[in-house]
């Protein structure tokens, strides 16, 4: 008799009104192939999501398949047989369906009583094995109540690897093990990692010597056998032996007790169990397959995501030789050429300052009179920001200087707000437009420092001045420039067709200027004018605002080396880990090896308690002294013993869920500066979830950073406004800053949904786009992104995205920006990137999320606290709240731009804010941005997601 598993396909009859079993009448069975046989471990496998296409109602669909079996062999009744899954858990079996028709068995499913609205398909109550299962099952055969045959079927996950399901399930030991640390010491995880490994290998050091001690000189336990031994090997005295003597003299064989000596004592069944222990945790540690060897793939990975957006230069040197070849020496190379560029290109500054300087003693005029045509002015003005536009002009022999009202970024406002002018006296002329451009060609050096050390010194060191200050220029205008002079306003040019003029004031002489009222007064020293001045000018030059730009692009090439150099150091000191942990695994296995405990039956495990000898022997009280340390680091750790089959069949979506769950709070606690607040509730989530596979619904952890908390809930049942039904989105991030007045209010919520799919496999005609998009629509967007919280409609939505496991397609999103903003992608949602306003940028995409592709979370995180909450001023990749460098700097056009550099020496994080050139919209740029850039080559710029500006129709 043969059991054969097929795939199938069952179509139900969704028309007719259920059965009383809650079941629907089959139209039909379709079988689809035999799955497939492992010779050498003798168990059938499969996939679970199994895909293929059927024809339905003449149309043809992809369908998910799931598993039946057939019975072959000389079988004269079905009646009397019985097929079912056997529990794992000491439930009741599931008993399988019979069809005569196809002669095959299999599960059947059982119905809601409701109806799906979209497709009016009745909704199925339960999971089909294998649909959504990962693991083992085995399947029992029955005739006539008597146990005829079992056989081992494993669904493999689909979307996911094999490797990477095991990762994961490893993971979630490790992620309990820290949590359990962590409540117990106020130490980072990460010193945590570095203390165990050097406390293991020192406590191993400890007790080699004794336990090589006890091996030489065994303490052992007498114990008295009863055989029958011939009299020349009996030494001793024995009564019993006398008296045999007596009644059966010559006997060849006496039963005699016979004394042996026992080395199987408790005390070296539990050194030899801790032993063990030590070796289980240390290879688990040290497996390629593993922990350490998925964080190592996640450097990889994260070094890959940096390298395709960084310059070209970057890119070829480390493609010579591979990322995973990149060394310290390649990264050196790359810093010493890039910091010889940025001195090169200071130099060229200096020089340019010395240039300037001889420019303005070949045109310095000190007692310029203006020609009797000069038109005399009084200009007033209102300063509200020291960015403006600038340049300088040394055409014709002549020196200008050019200011142009710029915009304050974010509010619009001009940064130099045109109020007023009077060329005849007592008529002020009211203009039409708060724009103005100043020129100052005065040929004496003195009045061209006079206004730019107003404007500068006035202003103080405040970007932005909310009052403004008022600034009155008295001089004269050059008679030659475009006026209106049929018009009163004659300095205002109108426009094509436009109610609004443009105003140029070009000054040939300044008398005076008015600073709130007060004449501004020069003092300055006649031998510093000219170096005063040049410094003032040094801004506002062409040269010298490309070659900043260019030191500024150097730099940020420099920052993105320095990070792969952090990369490189993290995938180094985890090689090094690799190691020390095999070399622990090595050396407690070679103890394990001592005779002093061959022949010990360690199959049960015993609580580590002590003994008399423990206490009172020399070698076996240090042994003990360093067992019990040691078992405070492997004892609380699962990590030995989380394997497949102590899980059982999973469903591969709670899985990846749950794993997603903890490993989002693992990476937001051990790298990203947030503590835990209920940490003992936590543990005791977990523990219910791995030991005892309770489900995590409505579980919810609190994290804290300074003034924030962050709130995290997995499934919360949430009523949105207009809507009957409650939604459960998979997690729900709920933010809260400290007010003022010492309460928390909450500033916003994000909610991710997690999809398994793997969009390439399940959408292969369109590359996964069409499912991507598909899930941004219905899910992100609609489902939770537009809806607002019944219980409290105020709060705002900062975010709605995708997670899921596909990082092919995430890896390839991740180059075009749309992983973070859904609508940098044109072709699936043409005409919504023009469409923003600033409260939807950023709001909907997706993540990918594995073991081995941690990064785009992080990426996200620092996209939501930056972009999303306005909190760019702080370092969100270590949780620096405080210490962090921020330098002003200036466009061409006189923007500003922030960069900010963390002081924390373990993170090094250095990103710019600044504005879009077409409209001021906000931008923040990082070695790895969450913005699209231009190219891919320069990571310096980026394509606005409010406005579109940059944007080139490409994938690149």
């Amino acid at each position: 008799m043969k059991l054969i598993p097929y795939m199938l396909f069952i179509d139900y009859n969704h028309n007719l009104n259920l059965l009383a079993d809650k079941t629907l009448p089959i139209n039909k069975i379709i079988l689809e192939k035999k799955i497939n046989f492992d010779e050498i471990n003798n168990f059938w496998f499969t996939q679970n999501h199994y895909r293929a296409e059927v024809t339905i109602n003449k149309k043809n669909d992809a369908r998910i398949f799931q598993i039946g079996f057939k019975l072959e062999g000389n079988i004269k009744s079905f009646e009397d047989t019985t097929i079912q899954f056997k529990s794992h858990d000491k439930g009741s079996p599931l008993l399988l369906s019979y069809s005569q028709e196809h002669n095959i068995w299999f599960q059947k499913s059982v119905f809601h009583s409701r109806r799906n609205n979209k497709t009016g398909y009745y909704i199925p109550m339960d999971y089909l094995r294998g649909l959504n299962h990962s693991g083992e099952i085995e399947v029992e055969v029955y005739l006539k109540g008597e146990h005829v045959l079992t056989e081992r079927v494993f669904f493999l996950p689909s979307s996911i690897s094999v490797s990477h399901y095991n990762i994961m399930i490893s993971d979630l030991f490790r992620i309990r093990e820290d949590l359990v640390k962590n409540s117990k010491v106020d130490v980072t995880i990460s010193a945590q990692k570095q203390m165990t490994i050097d406390t293991l290998e020192n406590l191993l050091s400890k007790i080699e010597g004794p336990i090589r001690y006890i091996n030489k000189f065994p303490t052992s336990n007498l114990t008295l056998e009863k055989k029958y031994l011939k009299e020349k090997f009996i030494r001793e005295f024995q009564p019993e032996v006398e008296i045999q003597r007596q009644i059966n003299p010559g006997k060849l064989r006496y039963k005699a007790s016979l004394k042996t000596e026992d080395f199987s004592i408790r005390e070296n069944k539990l050194i030899k169990q801790e032993l063990q222990k030590l070796v289980d945790y240390s290879t688990k540690l040290k497996s390629p397959k593993e922990l350490v060897g998925a964080e190592k793939e996640q450097i990889i990975n994260e070094s890959k995501s940096i390298l395709q957006k960084s310059s070209n230069r970057i890119r070829k040197k480390v493609e010579k030789v591979g990322i995973e070849n990149i060394n310290t020496s390649i990264i050196k190379e790359l810093i010493t050429e890039i910091k010889r560029e940025i001195r090169t290109k200071h130099d060229e500054i200096l020089n340019r300052k010395k240039f300037l300087t001889e420019q303005l003693k070949e045109n310095d005029c000190h007692n310029s009179q203006q020609e009797h045509t000069a038109i005399p002015i009084i200009l007033n003005v209102k300063i509200f920001a020291k960015y403006y536009h600038r340049d300088i002009d040394y055409s014709d022999g002549n020196f200008t200087v050019y200011i142009g009202s710029g915009k304050i970024p974010d509010d619009r406002r001009p940064s130099i707000l045109l109020k007023r002018y009077q060329y005849k006296k007592n008529q002020w002329i009211e203009p039409k437009s708060i724009f103005c451009d100043i020129l100052n060609s005065s040929p004496n050096i003195k009045e061209q420092l006079l206004l730019l050390k107003a404007i500068n010194e006035d202003l103080g060191s405040t970007e932005i001045n909310e009052d403004g200050i008022d600034l009155q220029i008295k001089g004269f205008l050059n008679p030659y420039g475009p006026f209106n002079r049929n018009d009163i306003d004659i300095v205002g040019i109108a426009k094509n067709n436009s109610e609004y003029r443009t105003y140029k004031f070009h000054f040939e002489k300044i008398h005076s200027v008015i600073v709130n009222n007060r004449e501004y007064k020069l003092q300055v020293d006649k031998s510093e004018i000219n170096d005063q001045l040049v410094t003032l000018l040094l801004p506002h030059d062409k040269t010298v605002q490309e070659l900043q730009e260019k030191i500024i692009q150097l730099e940020a090439e420099e920052q993105t080396v320095t990070k792969l150099n952090q990369l490189i150091k993290q995938h180094t000191f985890l090689e090094e880990e690799d190691e020390r942990y095999n070399t622990i695994a090595q050396r407690a296995s070679t103890l394990l090896k001592l005779t002093v405990f061959k022949g010990i039956n360690d199959k049960s495990l015993e609580p580590l308690v002590p003994t008399q000898l423990f206490l009172h022997d020399p070698h076996y009280k240090k042994i003990w002294k360093s067992l019990k340390d040691i078992y405070e680091i492997v004892g609380v750790s699962l990590i030995p013993y989380s394997n497949n089959s102590r899980i059982g069949v999973n469903n591969v979506n709670e899985i990846f869920e749950v794993w997603s769950l903890l490993k989002m709070i693992s990476i937001l606690t051990e790298k990203m500066g947030w503590t835990i607040s209920n940490k003992k509730n936590l543990i005791e989530c977990v523990d219910a979830f791995l030991l005892k596979r309770k489900k995590l619904k409505g579980f919810l952890v609190n994290l804290l950073l300074g003034d924030f908390s962050l709130e995290i809930t997995y499934e919360p049942k949430i009523l949105f406004q207009g809507e009957l039904n409650s939604k459960e989105p998979d997690y729900r991030f709920l933010f809260k800053k400290l007010t003022l007045w010492g309460s928390m209010e909450e500033i916003g919520v994000v909610y991710l949904d997690a999809k398994y799919r793997n969009y390439k496999e399940q959408d292969q005609i369109n590359k996964g786009e069409l499912e991507w998009k598909k899930d941004i629509s219905e899910v992100a967007i609609e489902k939770y992104g537009n809806k607002l919280h019944k219980d409290n409609p105020y709060i705002k939505t900062l975010a709605s995205f995708i997670l899921h496991p596909d990082v092919v397609l995430g890896m390839e999103k991740e180059i075009r920006g749309e992983n973070y903003f859904a609508f940098y992608n044109k072709k699936l949602f043409p005409g919504f990137l023009e469409k923003q306003n600033q409260e939807e940028v950023h709001k909907y995409g997706s993540i990918y999320f594995l073991p081995t592709a941690t990064h785009a979370f992080t990426n996200w995180f620092k996209m939501l606290m930056e972009y999303r909450l306005n909190m760019h001023a702080i370092c969100w990749s270590c949780g620096n709240l405080k210490n962090v460098l921020r330098e002003t700097k200036f466009t061409g056009k006189g923007y500003p731009k922030y960069h900010y550099y963390c002081q924390n020496e373990r993170c090094n994080e250095y990103w710019v804010k600044n504005h879009c050139s077409q409209k001021g919209h906000k931008l923040v740029k990082h070695v790895n941005n969450y913005h699209r850039q231009k190219s891919q080559d320069n990571e310096w710029y980026v394509v606005c997601p409010t406005c579109g500006d940059g944007y080139q129709d490409l994938y690149i």
